[in-house]
């Protein structure tokens, strides 16, 4: 019928349904391995911004010994705090925000940064 949309599910990597899922523990061993594919901590970090689990978010920025890692640009060029921006909504602990921008500016990272939109934080 015409009255009735049909959504086109979007295909979602393998490490973005195990984070879905709360399969923590394994998503560690999963990234390591996929790090050596060429799928970056900050691609990882970016979605769990995604997928709201930004304490999952922030155990893997306090993981990171390379915080060159974290200097990655990530989709729509968009760096870590900005994708942090895009994702991060009101019902999200002030406090767990307020640490992983913390986090983000001890590691270099620019809030002034320019998106594929031409947009800031």
């Amino acid at each position: 019928k015409e009255d009735q949309i049909v959504k086109e599910e979007q295909p979602i990597s393998l490490f973005e349904k195990i984070v879905e899922n709360n399969w923590l523990g394994i998503t560690y061993i999963v990234l390591g391995k996929l790090e050596k594919f060429g799928f970056s901590i900050a691609r990882a970090i970016e979605v769990a911004f995604k997928l709201g689990k930004f304490q999952f978010a922030k155990t893997l920025l306090s993981r990171t010994i390379d915080v060159k890692k974290l200097r990655e640009i990530v989709n729509n060029r968009r760096n870590l705090i900005g994708s942090l921006a895009f994702y991060c909504s009101n019902n999200v602990d002030k406090e767990l925000v307020e640490d992983i921008y913390t986090i983000l500016t001890e590691a270099d990272l620019q809030v002034d940064q320019k998106d594929d939109h031409g947009y800031t934080v």
